[in-house]
């Protein structure tokens, strides 16, 4: 996963201490959620920013962790997003010079 995650960050130019946030943020998410089951983690970036999508997973977990304060200090935004009646934690990180 880090080796994904710190390709992603690059291509957004994303500092090392970034890149480091990005890669915690996205750990803390998958050691809550993947505890219940399996997840999948979706990446999608454009020339503003890099949205890391997990889950699905239960409203009140999904919840729990967002509502954390170390994600707050990790990713630039994070919230619950529900597709197909299912919710995913959503993690966002600004390009380089953007945030």
């Amino acid at each position: 996963m880090g080796l994904v995650l710190g390709g992603l960050g690059t291509r957004l130019e994303l500092s090392y201490e970034r890149l480091d946030e990005l890669q915690l943020a996205v750990t803390t998410v998958l050691d809550t959620l993947a505890a219940d089951g399996e997840v999948t983690v979706d990446a999608a970036f454009d020339e503003r920013e890099l949205v890391i999508r997990i889950g699905p997973c239960e409203a009140p977990a999904a919840t729990s962790v967002v509502a954390g304060h170390v994600l707050e200090q990790l990713a630039d935004a994070s919230r619950v997003a529900t597709d197909d009646d299912r919710d995913w934690v959503e993690l966002t990180f600004a390009r380089a010079g953007v945030r």
